[in-house]
């Protein structure tokens, strides 16, 4: 109970304020290498052996460079908790992964006040923000082997996709060759006006610019919005026969359980958000569209994400293979996109750990197979803009009920289940009455709950401004709210004394410099600290350390050993 393994990934936008007005603001990506520079005074780091760029920490976690844009450098920094066990160790390695980052900015050598925001959506709308992975069970013996049949079934698309990929990265390389070519050949003949704007067009805005190396991955515009699409075509056999057996299959049970407590879950978890002058429980619901999906491949925002299930095995070249062969373990990851970014200790402990508890009780047979809303996505929107919680919703056989009354079926399911458990942990029963107070609370004394659960905190602080104040002001409010700063409104108030803490300093400070014992990211840890001072070849990704290379390098298996 409360022990499996678990991971929070966070998405922090980059705000940055010159010294001097008339200086450029850096692009992300240069902002990016800054805070990564200043977390290696820190905190030891390797390179990452993964899709993505970013380095992995001592802590046997990491942080990665989240592109929303190849060209022109812009994307988000994203922290990665290493795998933790129980929802009081997870909230540990997330605080102390927001306070390496925060430090990070203040001493990262820029022109300028550089911070992170820790929420889901920027000013113009744009989302983005938490995710969270549970090890869960595919299922039953019989819906384990329909997995592992399908998987089998599968494989032949999937080479397809290997070799449709490979194609692409073959094409992009002989064009980026012939273009080259076709300029250096074409600029003898072109006016000198009309070299920049053609320029611009074969090779890529960033060819123009002075500083090339600004940019990781200089490419033209055009060629950054055809190549996506077409991925998602020569993928497309493979990737819908996934979705349709993870959906018929791989925790379908759960799923099904669980969504009418994810989609109530802002009651306590979510971060709040104002939108066209109206406040919202949620900053993030409102983009939810489906319940399982890709999230992003298909302009999906799902509930549940299967994309970490999908990128690894396509897109990760010569250990491809490997990771494919790890779809047919019986306990998988369940990725969860709805929850929403927390700074507040008690609401961010709460998310994780009701969820945990429910997730339990799931697998033991706990909780009553008619758990089921219908229509989730479009109740999830009624939820976050009722804030009398008064609306009811059918919920198991019809019944109607509130969001709070909905909490409390789950909240009764688990306290029988904890209750029926010999020698449960005491943690579970401290989540239990933690639960069960914030739900009080919300109907009867709200104020009670002003540092304790985020929505309730910032709805007070936009009270206290001015009545008729601009929405633009309004939204200031909401953003600040959230910056990894002291000039962060929620960090102001935690100076203030407003703010309720559940872990003590020294926790967080541990969580700063030593991984998590008896999980995969206590070997990774071990090994980063082991061979990154060696002058070997190291590569470190999520599932395996590789040292050395060719024939004679070592691949250990992180999840085994």
């Amino acid at each position: 109970m409360l022990d499996r393994l678990a991971g929070l990934e966070t998405e922090y936008a980059i705000r940055f304020d010159p010294d001097v007005p008339s200086v450029q603001r850096p692009v992300d990506y240069r902002l990016y290498e800054a805070v990564i520079a200043a977390l290696r005074n820190q905190v030891l780091t390797v390179s990452a052996g993964e899709l993505k760029e970013g380095v992995f920490l001592g802590t046997g976690g990491a942080v990665w460079f989240e592109r929303v844009r190849f060209t022109g450098g812009f994307g988000l920094v994203e922290g990665s908790t290493p795998e933790c066990r129980g929802p009081r160790e997870l909230l540990q390695y997330q605080r102390g992964q927001d306070e390496l980052l925060a430090t990070a900015c203040r001493d990262a050598d820029v022109p300028g006040a550089l911070t992170l925001i820790k929420n889901d959506r920027d000013s113009q709308g744009n989302v983005y923000g938490a995710q969270e992975n549970y090890e869960i069970s595919i299922g039953s013996p019989r819906t384990l082997l329909a997995w592992r049949i399908g998987l089998t079934l599968l494989f032949p698309f999937l080479l397809l996709g290997w070799v449709g990929y490979g194609l692409i990265w073959i094409g992009i390389f002989l064009y980026v060759i012939l273009a080259g070519l076709g300029y250096f050949f074409l600029q003898f003949f072109l006016p000198g006006h009309w070299r920049e704007p053609v320029l611009r067009v074969m090779l890529g805005e960033e060819f123009t610019k002075k500083d090339v190396s600004a940019y990781a991955c200089p490419v033209p515009t055009w060629l950054e919005v055809v190549v996506p699409n077409v991925i998602r075509v020569v993928t497309a056999p493979f990737a819908t026969g996934l979705y349709l057996l993870v959906h018929w299959t791989a925790g379908r049970s759960v799923r099904q359980r669980l969504t009418p407590f994810l989609i109530t879950r802002p009651l306590f978890g979510g971060a709040g958000l104002v939108s066209d002058g109206e406040f919202r429980l949620s900053d993030k619901a409102d983009a939810m569209n489906c319940q399982l999906g890709y999230n992003g491949m298909i302009f999906d925002r799902p509930i549940f994400s299967i994309g970490h299930l999908f990128k690894p095995v396509v897109f990760s070249n010569w250990s491809s293979p490997r990771e494919y062969l790890r779809l047919f373990e019986p306990r998988q990851r369940l990725q969860i996109c709805i929850g929403d970014s927390n700074m507040a200790e008690e609401a961010e402990y709460l998310r994780i750990a009701t969820t945990m508890l429910v997730l339990d009780a799931l697998e033991a047979g706990a909780v009553p197979a008619n758990f089921r809303l219908s229509r989730p996505i479009h109740t999830l929107r009624q939820i976050c803009g009722d804030l009398e919680f008064q609306k009811k919703y059918r919920f198991a056989g019809g019944r109607p009920l509130t969001a709070i009354e909905i909490q409390r079926e789950y909240l009764r399911v688990c306290q029988d289940y904890v209750d029926s458990a010999v020698n449960p942990p005491p943690e579970a029963k401290a989540v239990l009455k933690r639960w069960e107070e914030v739900l009080d609370l919300l109907l009867s004394d709200q104020e009670q709950l002003i540092g304790r659960l985020d929505w309730v905190t910032k709805r007070y602080l936009l009270s206290q401004s001015e009545p008729d104040s601009d929405p633009d002001v309004q939204k200031k409010i909401d953003i600040r709210y959230h910056e990894l700063s002291t000039d962060g409104y929620f960090q102001q108030l935690t100076t203030t004394g407003l703010t309720r803490s559940i872990l003590q300093t020294e926790e967080i400070d541990r969580a700063t410099r030593l991984p998590p014992p008896n999980t995969p990211a206590t070997l990774r840890s071990r090994y980063i600290r082991e061979f990154s001072v060696e002058n070997v070849a190291f590569q470190v990704n999520w599932n395996t350390v590789t040292v050395g290379r060719g024939p004679k390098a070592r691949v250990i298996d992180l999840t085994r050993d």
